[in-house]
């Protein structure tokens, strides 16, 4: 192998390491896979008893596929079948914990995630808890929105969020907070949280794994074994070929060990679901 390596030019081997990281990538998916059929807990049903939840990991057909829904008029880059799966997620929301969403941007996953959980009794006199730091990052955030809402660089753009999520503000509890301090957003204040028990969070906030260890280490005591969802709008990024060097949150996934339990993946979205043990 050494001799064969050695004769091979730079772009052939640039090109046999992209093999190799797809075959790595793979085999990854197919163990997380198995994990996800053997582990799940069949105790979690939807909030009408009528469906028992359902690992996906790399399935041809997920259990939220055939969910219609609405097209959006809000900017973003949340696929459909991301949208379809918020949609379904939110039956099996039970009410033990709060939802949290981290990095709604303009909220056309905030709206997604809302419409899913109105219809669960559970969510009844509840609201989900939204947190950004609502700071503009023109260099790509203007791609991304109409020429009359392209904004300068570092502005404050919540009243964006706020105009795109009118219809459901009543269902959310936003704030304007830091994660980390990160271009542009130092003088905002920490995020912390004290308002009990967290059953599902939605996070958007980052792929590097001090962005994800710094959410994590606000959140975790407040978890609940066996019932807390997290849901990783970034999880599918770690597969990017070539490597980025800051997709990082498969490395702060593997930092958790066993507390984080493989559920769901999507084929057509970044989303990646773990059930905290």
């Amino acid at each position: 192998m050494r001799k064969l390596l050695r004769v091979l030019g730079i772009k052939q081997l640039e090109l046999l390491g992209q093999s190799a990281t797809r075959i790595v990538n793979a085999v990854n998916r197919e163990i997380r896979r198995r994990k996800a059929k053997s582990q799940i807990n069949t105790s979690i049903t939807s909030f009408d008893s009528t469906e028992q939840l359902r690992p996906s990991v790399a399935e041809d057909h997920a259990p939220w596929l055939d969910i219609v829904i609405e097209p959006s008029h809000i900017p973003g880059m949340v696929s459909r079948e991301e949208r379809q799966y918020y949609n379904y997620l939110g039956r099996f929301y039970s009410g033990k914990g709060m939802a949290i969403e981290l990095g709604p941007w303009l909220g056309c996953s905030t709206a997604s995630i809302v419409n899913g959980l109105i219809p669960n009794p559970h969510f009844s006199g509840k609201k989900l808890y939204v947190y950004d730091d609502f700071v503009w990052r023109a260099d790509w955030m203007n791609n991304h929105v109409p020429k009359a809402e392209q904004l300068e660089n570092h502005q404050d753009f919540q009243f964006l969020f706020e105009k795109y999520t009118q219809p459901i503000g009543k269902y959310l509890a936003v704030e304007k907070r830091k994660i980390i301090s990160y271009d542009g957003n130092e003088s905002l204040p920490q995020l912390n949280w004290d308002k009990g028990p967290i059953e599902i969070m939605y996070i958007d906030c980052g792929r590097t794994f001090e962005a994800n260890e710094a959410w994590y280490k606000i959140f975790v005591r407040f978890f609940l074994p066996g019932i807390t969802f997290l849901v990783l709008q970034d999880w599918q990024m770690h597969s990017e070929i070539p490597v980025k060097w800051y997709n990082q949150i498969k490395q702060f996934v593997d930092s958790k060990g066993s507390q984080l339990q493989p559920i769901h993946e999507l084929r057509n979205g970044g989303v990646g679901t773990f059930l905290y043990r």
